[in-house]
């Protein structure tokens, strides 16, 4: 059976199913690529019109906002850290490689959750080191449009804006700005999943329009929005703790 699904929590996301063929693209949560029946093959950009050799192997480990692309062979879990707790750089080759063969050993796909498979990863914790950024940091994760601007976050966190940008930065390994983009996607997916419409779930989730959303989306996954919903994909977001909340406004 052709399973493709999306998982969503609060601050993790994952994807099982078979490999689309995607054009290359940047994500800007960390991303472990696995491939459940074959080895994965991908490559990435360290520069400008730069590409290294593909590469293959069971499990490999893209880093935040680094363009890459795969090839799968057959059913892949693609799996997105959370940018703030998941210790993404203690992970080593190594590490990766037995993950990813800890995730085949589950013999039907749809036996496959976001929480299995993270724990499969085994993925190390960071510690917070700034309380106040980490304030801000889950009031973007509860409502990714509270703050329009990183002035606005940074008097919350009693910080200069210059110096809020450069500890937030810190945190997270994101500007300000892409880590709201980041979490408005997971609204997305949570209002979608609730039956919104993708009209509706780009207005839920702060976009200015459902084009807006789809050049976002595009940019970050490879792919719009609308062809992914009519892949098949279903979106379970058992495992997000915070209910979707009210008043997201473009």
């Amino acid at each position: 059976m052709d399973i493709r699904r999306i998982c969503v929590a609060s601050t993790r996301a994952a994807y099982f199913g078979p490999g689309f063929e995607l054009p290359p693209h940047t994500n800007d949560a960390t991303l472990i690529g696995v491939g459940l029946h074959e080895d994965l093959s991908w490559r990435i950009s360290p520069g400008p019109g730069e590409w290294t050799d593909w590469q293959r192997q069971a499990g490999t480990l893209i880093p935040s906002r680094t363009l890459h692309q795969f090839r799968t062979h057959g059913d892949v879990a693609l799996l997105y850290l959370d940018p703030l707790s998941d210790a993404a750089e203690g992970l080593t080759v190594d590490q990766v490689v037995s993950g990813a063969n800890g995730l085949r050993s589950v013999v039907r796909l749809n036996e496959l959750t976001l929480r299995r498979a993270f724990e499969a990863m085994v993925i190390p914790q960071r510690i917070p080191r700034d309380e106040a950024v980490v304030a801000v940091i889950r009031a973007i994760d509860r409502d990714p449009d509270r703050f329009r601007t990183a002035a606005e976050a940074a008097s919350m966190a009693a910080l200069s804006p210059s110096w809020f940008r450069v500890k937030f930065a810190r945190e997270v390994g994101l500007p300000f700005r892409r880590y709201r983009l980041w979490r408005r996607m997971a609204l997305v997916m949570q209002a979608l999943a609730s039956g919104q419409s993708l009209t509706d779930a780009a207005q839920h989730a702060g976009f200015a329009s459902s084009a807006h959303l789809s050049s976002s989306f595009r940019q970050m996954f490879g792919m719009a929005p609308r062809d992914l919903l009519r892949s098949g994909v279903s979106i379970d977001i058992s495992d997000v703790v915070a209910p979707i909340s009210e008043g997201h406004q473009a």
